[in-house]
């Protein structure tokens, strides 16, 4: 149970930096991007999925443990995040704490609210990316991060509290303006969702 609460989590972090949105996002209209994940010793593979230059996002999230493998769907519409046990066929409901950040068009205020500074580049899956550092404070608690930015889409971000790192997400394969499903931006049918607000 706690690996799956984990594994929610990290999916939920993994979209802080992507959502439904009223604005382009993405300077590509589509894509797929393949993605390589691990948080506390749990190694995961996921996918994230984005249509309507980034309007439309979704990630996809597994990983084997010791009662076999567990599949996590994440929807961010506006601030609600959605984070899906596809496996067990259940879903939490709940207020993001963290607004989505556009980086084709940060403001001021964005880059001031989370401590946003562009420090340099770095190349991830063959593509050459906007380095920056974020810091993101909720009820009392700190995470800084780094995330690599390329068309206005992370391909790695790596997230700590204080020395300990709790995610490092890295791009492996970025399949450009590639037709995807509409269904991966819904929530299953079968889904007892809880809302947790």
């Amino acid at each position: 149970m706690k690996a799956t609460k984990i594994m929610a989590a990290m999916a939920a972090m993994f979209l802080t930096t992507v959502a439904m949105a009223q604005d382009a996002r993405y300077e590509l209209k589509s894509g797929a991007i393949k993605i390589e994940m691990t948080t506390q010793g749990l190694k995961m593979a996921g996918m994230q999925y984005f249509d309507d230059y980034g309007r439309k996002d979704a990630a996809l999230v597994s990983a084997d443990m010791p009662m076999g493998k567990i599949e996590i769907k994440t929807l961010q519409f506006g601030d609600t995040l959605y984070s899906i046990n596809l496996t067990q066929k259940m879903g939490q409901k709940v207020l993001s704490p963290m607004k989505p950040v556009n980086y084709m068009s940060l403001t001021s205020e964005m880059a001031e609210n989370y401590k946003i500074k562009e420090v340099g580049e770095e190349t991830v899956a063959g593509k050459l990316c906007k380095k920056y550092t974020i810091e993101v404070t909720e009820a009392g608690q700190t995470v800084n991060g780094e995330v690599s930015v390329w068309k206005g889409i992370v391909l790695k971000s790596v997230m700590k509290q204080g020395m300990i790192e709790i995610s490092n997400q890295t791009a492996i394969e970025v399949q450009e303006n590639v037709p995807v499903e509409p269904s991966m931006f819904e929530i299953p049918a079968g889904i007892n969702v809880m809302n947790m607000n």
